[in-house]
């Protein structure tokens, strides 16, 4: 794989869509900004952000990663990254009083599939 491989157009939508979420997120839970909770809140409650919104991030970011190119794409895949660890720690800070905490264990599997990913893909480059 060369450095100089274009990233594929969808994965680069995906990733910004996974970006653009997070940043929404975090302005809507941390920063009282006027008009914009009104904006938000539609979207926040289609797609929750503890549960469903941190599942599709994470199938974003497996995305990214396997399918991300060059520099760009693993610079968009690093960010896709540590976007979603956050969200997953906030989602386990938030998920924490449930008695139950089976709705956290998709995340695990999505940050044990991203770990998979990324050593098979070092594998790989390190054989070529």
């Amino acid at each position: 794989m060369k450095d100089t491989e274009k990233n594929p157009i969808g994965i680069t939508i995906i990733g910004i869509v996974c970006l653009l979420f997070f940043a929404a997120f975090i302005v809507y839970a941390f920063m009282d900004v006027p008009g914009l909770e009104g904006l938000l809140a539609p979207v926040f409650e289609l797609i929750n952000p503890f549960t469903t919104g941190a599942y599709f991030m994470g199938c974003g970011l497996l995305l990214t990663l396997m399918y991300a190119r060059g520099n760009g794409g693993a610079t968009l895949g690093l960010l896709v990254a540590v976007c979603y660890l956050i969200m997953a720690a906030v989602c386990l800070v938030a998920l924490i009083n449930l008695h139950s905490l089976v709705m956290y264990g998709p995340n695990v599997l999505i940050v044990i599939a991203g770990i998979v990913i990324m050593v098979q893909k070092g594998k790989r480059k390190r054989g070529q």
